[in-house]
């Protein structure tokens, strides 16, 4: 008869070797289930909401240092998403419509509706129904100002880039498409610099603002060190 004592050994090694092999599966999800279709479709649009955010905010902040931020990624999206349609083509894969999330974008048309000016945000909203939360985030840092929307836009560039960093080192390893794979491994240094970058932002407007605000910095936690001085 086996022990009480190593029928916990076993069970505590059997319970750790699933655990370690389930870590593995959940460290990557999704990645064998990423196409090259859904790779252009996420990557493409996340491009498009980066650059209408900030093209809105060098229309809409007075913060230098957004401004600065907003052309450098107006400018990087921009070209990302020309190589990536490109390639889209090339492949032969739909490549999203550039209108997305800009009801007020002056490139906007639609032949098949008759009035297109008409129906134009409303056409947005149906036909963006995928990405519908992206869509409402940008309606609502659009209805900001001030430091309210300094804040909105650098969080948005956070949570964006980070989803972005994903995407690619998935992309990158994982994609069917050969050209797509080396497509996602040579933009994903740029995705990670700028994820850095927005990090970096959010930091500062946020320190400017509790500074206006009046807001007092958080209590300084004691260290070992403190008891040296």
């Amino acid at each position: 008869m086996i022990s009480k004592t190593a029928l916990l050994t076993w069970l505590a090694c059997g319970l750790a070797t699933w655990a370690v092999a389930d870590q593995s599966n959940m460290a990557t999800p999704g990645l064998k289930s990423l196409s090259s279709q859904e790779f252009v479709d996420s990557a493409a649009v996340g491009n498009m909401k980066d650059v209408r955010l900030s093209q809105l905010a060098l229309r809409t902040s007075e913060n230098p240092q957004v401004k600065v931020f907003a052309t450098r990624m107006v400018t990087d999206h921009s070209a990302v998403n020309n190589r990536l349609e490109v390639i889209a083509n090339q492949e032969h894969l739909d490549f999203p419509s550039t209108n997305t999330f800009a009801g007020n974008d002056p490139m906007w048309n639609n032949a098949f509706v008759e009035h297109p000016e008409t129906v134009k945000d409303a056409y947005l909203l149906q036909t963006n129904m995928p990405n519908f939360v992206d869509y409402q985030e940008f309606k609502h840092i659009q209805s900001l100002s001030g430091r309210e929307f300094d804040l909105a836009y650098a969080h948005a560039m956070v949570n964006d880039h980070i989803n972005m960093v994903n995407l690619y080192t998935a992309a990158s390893g994982n994609l069917p498409d050969p050209k797509l794979r080396k497509f996602a491994a040579d933009t994903l240094p740029g995705i990670r610099e700028h994820s850095q970058m927005a990090q970096k932002l959010e930091n500062q407007v946020a320190s400017q603002t509790a500074g206006v605000q009046g807001t007092k910095p958080a209590p300084r936690v004691a260290t070992a060190n403190d008891s040296e001085k």
